[in-house]
């Protein structure tokens, strides 16, 4: 083959490569170079051939480094910048290396462009607070954020998640209601995104309830569904407070209206029989002061609603315990508190108004309760039992409480243990209740060694 041909030949192999690729004589200027290699530095090939190999680059790499494997560089552009599509760098990114032909040096260029804008985009969604993932066309997690494991200190690893499908944390309805919100994008070209309540599931299966804010990836060439991304948001605390603020609601619309027609009432016997008014002003006396403890019930679940940046603070639970109980019971009140000398645990804020519902409900439906505190260190909680011997929570009472919702038929008659497990809840702690010969409210907390 003579020169000619040969010369042909490699133009021929130069521009069938998507890589950049430059020849370089011994001298180390450039004596052939392809069309990929002047895209990537948008110049004409005559503004490459016979160029020093090195004013290519942005501070050009070593020539032996270059051999020895490829390495992350730099082409010059003209104003010295490379604009992405967040923001930009000195020089197009590429990673570039090196082999040796004879006398000649062939450095070839691979664009890092997407590599480098993929990088800063995981870098601006790794500092954001929701979680954020992305799903191909299969339903698999192709990317996750730390953050949307984070957020409840999920067990999962990042590599546990990415690659997996999405029904590894999400239970079947929210991936049927996921997959109708696709479908409606798929199916309207003006819509942009579709909002999805969803349960993330841990490993262990407990949930944490999130918004799903759900939108599709741009479709493959051919037209096709080629995957989703979307944010998560946790709204445990939004549900939180639109529980408390429905219970609120509720209970005082009913207390307070039948309380105030009790006073009404008796107001109006006081007036026809006013030579007997003892037993009527004694009953008004006790409504009014329920009243009065209603409203201060109400008080604290107005401030329960603005602790969600108060966290937890380790304290000792005895202290606290005793303290609630010299606040509450009676002055002739019957009761014993056992405990050790300190139990140090996570204690959410307003911690002894919780404890103050509690031993103020052992007291209320009995005349002359028998009222047990007890405090026990246990291997991972501090626990706090309030035993009393009356007559046990009405079932209606109980019911609400244990399936934490409220109804016209299932109603507390008061907002005092409502407010004990709201608080509770703030240091991921439990309340129990156990109604035999009598109740015992049981609170654990997060022990603190």
């Amino acid at each position: 083959m003579d020169e000619r041909s040969a010369s042909g030949v490699l133009d021929a192999v130069l521009d069938a490569t998507t890589d950049g690729v430059a020849v370089v004589d011994a001298t180390g200027h450039v004596v052939d170079a392809n069309d990929a290699l002047c895209d990537l530095l948008d110049v004409d090939r005559d503004a490459v051939v016979d160029a020093d190999w090195q004013s290519l680059f942005v501070d050009a790499p070593d020539e032996a480094a270059l051999v020895d494997g490829a390495v992350d560089a730099a082409l010059a552009t003209d104003d010295g910048e490379h604009r992405l599509a967040v923001g930009t760098v000195s020089g197009r990114p590429v990673s570039a290396s090196a082999s040796r032909a004879g006398d000649r040096l062939v450095v070839t260029v691979t664009d890092r462009t997407p590599a480098v804008e993929r990088d800063r985009f995981e870098s601006i969604l790794e500092s954001v607070d929701d979680g954020i993932y992305r799903l191909d066309a299969d339903g698999r997690i192709e990317y996750i954020n730390q953050a949307a494991l984070d957020a409840h200190e999920f067990s999962y690893d990042r590599d546990d998640v990415v690659g997996a499908f999405a029904t590894a944390v999400l239970p079947a309805d929210d991936i049927e209601a996921c997959i109708d919100a696709i479908q409606s994008l798929v199916a309207d070209a003006d819509a942009t995104s579709e909002q999805v309540p969803v349960t993330v599931e841990d490993a262990d299966g407990t949930g944490v309830p999130a918004e799903l804010n759900l939108a599709l990836l741009p479709s493959d060439d051919d037209g096709h569904y080629a995957g989703s991304v979307g944010v998560l948001r946790d709204v445990t605390e939004r549900r939180r407070r639109d529980q408390m603020l429905r219970v609120l609601n509720r209970v005082l619309r009913h207390n307070l209206r039948n309380d105030m027609n009790v006073v009404l009432g008796m107001t109006q016997l006081v007036d026809a029989e006013c030579n007997a008014v003892g037993d009527y002003t004694d009953r008004i006396e006790y409504v009014a002061e329920n009243l009065v403890e209603l409203g201060a019930k109400a008080n604290v679940v107005e401030e329960l609603t603005g602790l969600d940046g108060n966290a937890p603070e380790s304290a000792d639970v005895v202290s606290i315990v005793e303290h609630a109980v010299d606040t509450v019971v009676p002055a002739d009140g019957n009761v014993t508190v056992d405990a050790p000398e300190s139990a140090v645990a996570s204690v959410p804020p307003l911690f002894e108004v919780a404890v103050e519902n509690v031993v103020e409900n052992a007291f209320e439906h009995d005349d002359d309760p028998t009222v047990d505190v007890v405090v026990r260190r246990r291997e991972r909680t501090v626990a706090v039992a309030v035993t009393d011997d009356g007559p046990g929570l009405p079932a209606a009472e109980l019911d609400a409480l244990r399936s934490q919702t409220e109804t016209p038929l299932e109603h507390a008659s008061g907002l005092g243990l409502w407010l004990t497990d709201w608080i509770v809840d703030f240091a991921d702690g439990t309340v129990t209740y156990d109604v035999d010969a009598g109740t015992t409210v049981t609170i654990e907390l997060p022990r603190i060694e």
